[in-house]
């Protein structure tokens, strides 16, 4: 009898630590885009002249999708910061791709604005989007469920709340078709290439052309 309730408590003990760990990953995705929404609301009630995008727009998006996080991440999750190698690895990966499409895009596309300090922007702007989101969902998320379930399920997971909570205000059938399948599809590159270097890049490559 002993045994059966060692094993019960055992279980209900794994049971609330794995629904706690959806929770967790939950309300990551909930905070985050919250803080997105305060962030880019509060910003837009400052007025200036000169870096007007980066002020109402980038700056919004590096406070409440990476500064946050990491703060989240360190205090709250206690995560293990990256070794030097397994940075430098991963902005090796990152580099390599799209530094040289930055350069392509630059050139290719500069003529269909008035000012080239428009396009910069641009850049600048969906590569700050894309690290935010691949930190949030192919890092923090992924880690976090992954923590209490198979790498698959914490795949579909992370890539659920980055479809449907981080896109809440676009249309539930372009987050399927399209959010959805990318998110599945970079949370498995960030899996195998043990970082989100390269996710990073497709992601960031992937929204620029998207407005072109």
């Amino acid at each position: 009898m002993r045994q059966v309730n060692r094993l019960l408590e055992s279980y209900l003990l794994m049971f609330n630590s794995k629904k706690k760990t959806l929770f967790n990953g939950f309300a990551v995705s909930i905070l985050t885009t919250l803080c997105f929404n305060i962030t880019i609301v509060s910003f837009h009630l400052i007025h200036v002249e000169n870096l007007s995008f980066f002020i109402h727009m980038t700056l919004p998006c590096i406070i409440s999708m990476i500064v946050i996080p990491f703060f989240v991440e360190k205090k709250i999750f206690k995560a293990i910061t990256p070794s030097i190698n397994q940075i430098l690895r991963q902005l090796f990966i990152f580099g390599l791709t799209f530094i040289p499409f930055s350069i392509f895009y630059f050139l290719k596309y500069s003529s269909k604005f008035d000012n080239t300090d428009i396009l910069v922007n641009l850049i600048t702007h969906y590569l700050v989007v894309a690290c935010g989101e691949e930190y949030i969902y192919r890092h923090i998320i992924f880690k976090i469920v992954k923590a209490n379930y198979n790498d698959w399920l914490a795949i579909i997971f992370s890539s659920v709340l980055f479809a449907f909570i981080a896109h809440l205000n676009e249309p539930i059938i372009d987050n399927l078709y399209y959010q959805l399948p990318m998110g599945i599809f970079l949370c498995i590159v960030a899996k195998f290439l043990k970082g989100i270097g390269l996710s990073v890049s497709l992601h960031a490559i992937y929204n620029l052309m998207v407005i072109i």
